[in-house]
């Protein structure tokens, strides 16, 4: 019998664990179809009215082989700091569309082909308000890449990358890591 509760229980844990982490998704009434509002998952965009025009901006892009690796050494050499980046995109704003896909491909690239990945990349969604699930914080223009330092567990916000890079998004966060 008290296997069976422990079963039990578990299984209830898993499943409100499961549940809680589901994206929202609201409708935008401008395009007419679906955007995550709050945390969710790249996987989570997939096979969506949008997914076409991300697939695009990413297969048209090359990232900056030098600055990956350059950013590659950089997080090397400074073993003790580890990176978060927190992103604001809206599935509606072209904007969005075509630098979310960019930066993932990016970030893969970085954990995969150089095995430097950033500590935590989170992602959120916002509607045309720009609410994105988080109490209180509404970013002024999406997308918006936080870049952070995390040293001896302190979380330090060193820059961003709002709306579109200055050069590439590559090379802007290279900057931004480099020079912090």
């Amino acid at each position: 019998m008290k296997k069976l509760v422990v079963l039990l229980v578990s299984i209830l844990l898993l499943t409100s664990y499961a549940f809680s982490q589901q994206t929202k998704w609201v409708l935008d009434t401008e395009k007419n179809y679906l955007v995550p509002v709050g945390p969710c998952q790249y996987e989570d965009l997939r096979d969506r009215a949008f997914s076409e025009d991300m697939n695009i901006a990413a297969n048209n892009y090359n990232l900056n082989a030098d600055a990956t690796v350059e950013l590659a050494q950089v997080m090397a050499s400074r073993s003790d700091t580890q990176y978060d980046i927190d992103v604001f995109f809206g599935a509606w704003c072209g904007d969005s569309q075509t630098w979310l896909p960019r930066f993932m491909m990016f970030a893969y690239t970085m954990e995969y082909k150089y095995q430097q990945p950033f500590n935590n990349v989170r992602l959120y969604g916002c509607d045309r308000e720009k609410n994105c699930g988080i109490e209180g914080f509404k970013p002024e223009f999406v997308p918006t890449f936080m870049v952070y330092r995390v040293k001896n567990n302190e979380r330090t916000l060193i820059g961003s990358v709002v709306e579109e890079p200055q050069e590439r998004i590559e090379n802007d966060i290279l900057n931004i890591i480099k020079n912090n």
